[in-house]
């Protein structure tokens, strides 16, 4: 049990390695030859001098204190370093994320956010945060900590999801074409054990403590009310209880109704997607988890496809597993179209 959790994360550190040394060997857009270091979820804040008080950084930790959506225990999304701007060196500079605090009334008349990319080491996000004082700057913490919380979320799902163009599991993806015919998806290697039936794929890794389950299967398409929220979850439950049986008998997967979904659109291989967020939990036992699934239409057959990811970790940590697992479910399309890493 404990050598198949060992397994796990040294995966998913295997992985979060090769991002951080995907451009070694070759010029950076910054002039350098280095990629951005730091785990995944992680920031530092660089507090302008003068201004580097506890005040201030408390309040930088409130307004990052948002919870990644959604977890049984719950987490903080991002986990922040603070340093002063007089001592911002290569080591600092060379972090995924960055919250970059300016204060000079000189310059600005009213707070404002800027976004940068590359600008210390390729791979890195650069939040710059700028006011012409420093209760400007509480403000604009107090009003845009959680869609920066977020938006640092959106980009580290951007970067585990490059490496799995090239690598991935190629059991699954032929897997997921022989039972839905004209749509492929690019999971991890992890996934040892796998499974078919009609309409449906399950993949897990198997692991009695940070197990991840990837699920594909489908649903008919009848109109825009097939994706609510509601429908989708409806057509999980049916699914999963005729697909994913518990230890015991009579025991199956299903949603926990108590907790309701956060539910998201996006587009992707030009298909408008519905992403749900939510809690699983099985009926006659005591397991349970977060789950995060992305719902496609397949017109052509009139139908709708979900891919799925659960984890299990009872008792542990679940934000970066959950991290993991998701930016796999953006490799879900049709056979024909290339995989192509989230813009």
């Amino acid at each position: 049990m404990m050598r198949k959790r060992n397994l796990i994360w040294a995966s998913f550190v295997t992985m979060v390695l090769v991002m951080l040394t995907a451009c070694q060997g070759k010029k950076s857009k910054t002039g350098g030859f280095f990629g951005a270091s730091g785990q995944p979820l992680e920031m530092v804040a660089v507090l302008p001098d003068g201004y580097d008080t506890p005040a201030l950084r408390d309040s930088i930790r409130v307004a990052f204190s948002y919870p990644m959506q959604i977890l049984p225990q719950e987490e903080a999304l991002v986990k922040v370093m603070m340093t002063g701007e007089s001592n911002f060196t290569q080591m600092f500079k060379a972090m995924r994320n960055v919250l970059y605090i300016t204060i000079d009334k000189e310059m600005y008349t009213k707070p404002s956010i800027g976004i940068s990319r590359d600008q210390f080491a390729d791979g890195q996000l650069l939040i710059h945060a700028r006011a012409e004082s420093l209760e400007s700057i509480y403000v604009l913490l107090r009003q845009r900590g959680a869609y920066l919380a977020e938006l640092i979320h959106l980009e580290e799902v951007k970067r585990l999801s490059v490496p799995f163009e090239t690598t991935y599991s190629s059991h699954v993806a032929r897997l997921a074409e022989e039972t839905f015919g004209n749509w492929s998806i690019n999971v991890s290697n992890n996934f040892e054990y796998t499974n078919t039936a009609e309409d449906f794929l399950w993949a897990s890794d198997q692991g009695q403590k940070g197990r991840t389950d990837f699920m594909l299967y489908s649903y008919p398409y009848t109109g825009a009310e097939s994706l609510t929220a509601d429908a989708i979850i409806a057509a999980r439950d049916s699914v999963l209880k005729t697909n994913v049986p518990g230890q015991y008998e009579g025991s199956y997967m299903t949603t926990e109704k108590r907790v309701p979904p956060v539910v998201r659109q996006f587009e992707l291989y030009d298909l408008k997607q519905i992403e749900l967020r939510g809690l699983w939990a099985m009926v006659g036992d005591m397991m349970g988890g977060p789950y995060v699934l992305h719902a496609a239409v397949d017109a052509p057959n009139n139908r709708v496809m979900v891919a799925e990811m659960s984890v299990y970790n009872p008792g542990g940590k679940k934000k970066h597993l959950m991290l993991y697992a998701e930016s796999q479910l953006y490799g879900l399309r049709p056979k024909d179209v290339p995989y192509a890493p989230l813009p």
